[in-house]
Order: structure tokens, then C-alpha cells, then sequence
């Protein structure tokens, strides 16, 4: 079965931001009915298939392997402050960037530098890590979807079980109870 012309227009505006609604608007459907009209496109087969084969091609175009993807994401999840610099009793020091491993580089979402009365501030941010760790149990299956037979519990059971009062961070300086 083949696409018709608004059909096609639609998995073109479709594979431009993924979003069914918008991309039902722009292949001319009525915005009216465009949320549910864009619902009922992704549901059809001819349309499904469409869209698998524009991703695929997009993945050719673009040179891009999952394997590459989950690097990324694994790098932004399993990163920590700790990889980027180091604290003691004498303050904060940034590493230098030779002593930082470059599979990592990609957790940094941010780097900054501002000058203050007190000489300068630089600022190191991380990209989103929980949002990461959510698109990292997706792929590989841990979302809730899974089997039931599986033992790894999805990442949001995992992380609304942790009791924040159960939490504690050793400074190394010890405290009153250690003395």
C-alpha cells in the first residue's frame, strides 16, 4: 500500500520533532482534530513503516549507531562530580583536562568562568543524570516493561524507594560521634 501526498507530508513533518500532533498540523489536517488524527497516523501500518524507514535512513545519513548513543548516555549516568575535580579542607580544584578521561567529557553540559571582587568563580555543571539513567533503562529494556521474570527493578521504583533521611555524606573530617 503506498502513501498518499498528506500521509507522506506527515511522516516528513513527523521526523522533524517526533511530535504526531504538530506534524498532523503541518501536513494540513485540521488543527481540531490534529492530536487525535496525528494518535491514528503512528497507528497505521503503512504509516509506521514509513516512518521506520525515514528513521533508517536518517541513521545512514546521519552515521549514527546505538552503540554510540549509549555511550553518550552511559557517560552522563555513571559520571560524578568527582570525575571533573576534587575537594579537600583547602577548597575545590578543577582538574585539568588531560587528567580528565574523554569518555566522560560528554557529562559536562556546562562549563563557566566569571571573573568576582574575590579573583574568579568556574562553575562546572552536569547534563541531567537521572534523566540519562531513565533513557538508559529504556533501551535496554528496564522501564516497566519488562519481563517479569527479570530481576532488575525499572530505574524510578529503584530511585522512589531511596529514603533521602537514610542518606549520608562522609567528609572525611569525621564527627562528634566518632569522637
Amino acid at each position: 500500500m503506498k502513501l498518499t501526498r498528506k500521509q507522506q507530508k506527515f511522516v516528513d513533518e513527523y521526523m522533524i520533532d517526533l511530535n504526531a500532533t504538530q506534524a498532523a498540523i503541518r501536513a494540513g489536517y485540521s488543527a481540531k482534530t490534529a492530536r487525535e488524527t496525528g494518535r491514528e497516523n503512528l497507528t497505521k501500518p503503512v504509516i509506521k513503516s514509513a516512518i521506520e524507514e525515514a528513521q533508517k535512513e536518517a541513521r545512514k545519513l546521519a552515521k549514527v549507531k546505538l552503540e554510540r548513543i549509549l555511550e553518550e548516555y552511559k557517560a552522563i549516568a555513571f559520571s560524578s562530580i568527582t570525575d571533573f575535580l576534587r575537594f579537600d579542607a583547602k577548597g575545590i580544584h578543577i582538574l585539568d583536562s588531560a587528567d580528565i578521561e574523554k569518555r566522560l567529557l560528554p557529562a559536562l553540559a556546562e562549563v563557566t568562568e566569571a571573573k568576582t571582587a574575590n579573583g574568579k568563580t568556574t562553575r562546572l555543571k552536569l547534563h541531567n543524570k537521572i534523566a540519562a539513567l531513565d533513557a538508559l533503562c529504556r533501551v535496554l529494556g528496564f522501564d516497566g516493561k519488562q519481563d517479569e521474570n527479570q530481576d532488575l527493578p525499572p530505574i524510578r521504583i529503584v530511585i522512589d524507594r531511596v529514603d533521602p533521611a537514610n542518606i549520608s555524606i562522609d567528609t572525611g573530617k569525621g564527627s562528634k560521634q566518632d569522637e
